[in-house]
């Protein structure tokens, strides 16, 4: 599985959520909020594709969510824990064993659904209950290394582990789907997508760079659309064209990969900086630059890219020996 390394560091590197801040009532809201959004993805998703690897070092879809059922139940237990001992050790979850003693991948992902909103509900109900002392009880947490822990800590750890797992199950998903503009959310800073929003929403849509795949790309835009590159700087317009310009490009560079860097809120969309590895020949190129997405109902409206394409140009005439590589 993919573990989540940045326990000292809100918001996160990665998935962008912002827990530190969270007072008592945001961590109970966002523990049944963030529930009902895995519901959402296990209640849309085919059971086929919940159940597909990318790779066995990673989880599937539904063994993520299987995760976030145990937690939920673990942490409740540990909050519980807390209230009736003195700074209680709490057991390992044993995440790897249990999933492979549980047969995670072979669950019904529906009946996990409601199970993940029953253990939020529950956990919920118990941190309701609690004073502040109770908000402050400790106990000795055992990852990565055996520490002490207040249930405060705990608790926003826990509406962390539900984030940043939703935002791992939607990078393999790789889809859009009405789950994914669900988690996303309407627009928040400057009328725009903040740092989490965005950053989810990369995490689905930039493997669908990779693999040679420009209807699944091209999925992702709105039948209007408008896209635009130093490529093709008067852009096309509408999904059709540009799946078509798609299936050009995507044969070219099939292996390429996206990663966003870091995004800027802006009126209905945000800016999304990004870095690109492009395999070309035996060598590696490392592009940087910036686009600008602006979404209506979950879908890209307006997607202009902006890099300096010279490095690429360069290696592929390089590549190929010719004066001028086509269209690149």
């Amino acid at each position: 599985m993919t573990m989540i390394t940045n326990q000292a560091g809100s918001p996160c590197a990665e998935c962008r959520y912002d827990y530190a801040p969270l007072d008592h009532p945001e961590i109970i809201a966002a523990v049944t909020s963030l529930a009902d959004k895995h519901r959402q993805v296990l209640a849309s998703v085919p059971r086929w594709e919940l159940s597909q690897r990318s790779n066995p070092a990673t989880w599937s879809p539904l063994e993520y969510s299987c995760h976030v059922r145990d937690v939920l139940r673990i942490q409740r237990e540990r909050v519980m824990a807390a209230q009736a001992q003195d700074r209680p050790e709490f057991e390992p979850m044993r995440r790897d064993e249990r999933a492979i003693e549980e047969r995670y991948n072979e669950q019904d992902p529906l009946a996990v659904a409601v199970d993940i909103t029953t253990a939020a509900g529950l956990l919920a109900d118990e941190l309701t209950a609690l004073d502040e002392q109770g908000w402050q009880r400790v106990g000795i947490y055992p990852w990565p290394a055996p520490q002490t822990r207040s249930v405060e800590w705990v608790t926003r750890w826990t509406a962390h582990e539900l984030a940043h797992h939703l935002f791992d199950i939607h990078r393999l998903v790789g889809w859009p789907s009405p789950a994914l503009t669900a988690a996303i959310g309407p627009p928040r800073e400057f009328g725009g997508y903040d740092a989490r929003q965005a950053a989810l929403f990369a995490a689905a849509w930039h493997p669908a760079w990779t693999g040679n795949q420009p209807r699944r790309l091209a999925a992702f835009y709105t039948q209007d659309t408008f896209f635009s590159d130093p490529q093709i700087p008067e852009g096309v317009h509408g999904r059709d064209a540009l799946t078509e310009y798609l299936t050009w490009l995507l044969a070219w560079y099939p292996d390429w990969v996206w990663t966003q860097t870091s995004s800027t809120p802006m009126q209905n969309g945000f800016v999304n900086y990004w870095r690109a590895d492009i395999p070309v020949g035996d060598a590696k190129i490392k592009l940087t630059g910036a686009c600008l997405v602006k979404l209506r109902d979950g879908l890209i409206a307006r997607n202009q890219v902006f890099f300096d394409r010279i490095p690429l140009r360069d290696a592929v005439r390089a590549l190929r020996g010719e004066l001028s590589p086509p269209r690149a």
